[in-house]
């Protein structure tokens, strides 16, 4: 396709970003197709699929989902624990973050994170990311730089958060996150997900 201007750029975009969660879609519905089966499925279906998407509840949570805001009282995030783990690059959480305007904290007050987001949803919930004594913060020069973690923590509520983070980055970084065998933090058993390299 040409792009003649920027509206066609935009076009494309979401079109794309739309082909993308029919895929997020039917690999969720249909997981225990084999992936033949399931790109036959996905060929099958576009078209109707994509109509209820512009009809129905598929463009509206896709909307919704996007709408997070930057905590910028993070009193409001008292409360909240560790419900999932994230074994993705720090650059592809930042570049998440930065495409919603989530506001990038340094430090922490007992130095055991070096970095963290705060946000919220359109209906209220409250998540944050941070890395979890693996830094330079905690362990000094034996600790991780920024750029070098991998391991990001979810905090929120309730495990909402970690399933809907979870879209929202498959969403912006055009892959599926998928089941880490490392399954939570020490004896704290949570969803854990890592980028799908293969």
């Amino acid at each position: 396709m040409l792009l003649q201007n920027d509206d066609d750029h935009k076009q494309l975009e979401l079109e794309a970003e739309k082909l993308t969660h029919l895929i997020w879609a039917l690999k969720r519905q249909y997981k225990k197709y084999p992936a033949v089966d399931l790109i036959n499925l996905i060929r099958k279906y576009t078209k109707p699929f994509n109509d209820m998407y512009e009809a129905h509840q598929q463009a509206d949570y896709y909307c919704r989902l996007h709408d997070i805001q930057s905590l910028e009282d993070r009193r409001e995030a008292n409360g909240i624990s560790l419900k999932g783990i994230f074994n993705v690059s720090y650059d592809n959480v930042l570049w998440v973050m930065q495409k919603h305007n989530v506001r990038r904290w340094w430090g922490s007050d007992d130095n055991k994170s070096d970095v963290h987001w705060y946000g919220k949803f359109q209906d209220g919930r409250v998540f944050s990311i941070y890395n979890w004594k693996d830094g330079v913060s905690y362990l000094g020069l034996e600790g991780l730089e920024v750029q070098q973690i991998r391991s990001w923590h979810i905090a929120g509520r309730d495990d909402s958060v970690v399933d809907d983070l979870t879209t929202l980055f498959e969403m912006d970084l055009g892959r599926t996150l998928v089941r880490d065998p490392n399954n939570g933090y020490g004896n704290i058993i949570c969803k854990t997900w890592r980028e799908n390299n293969g």
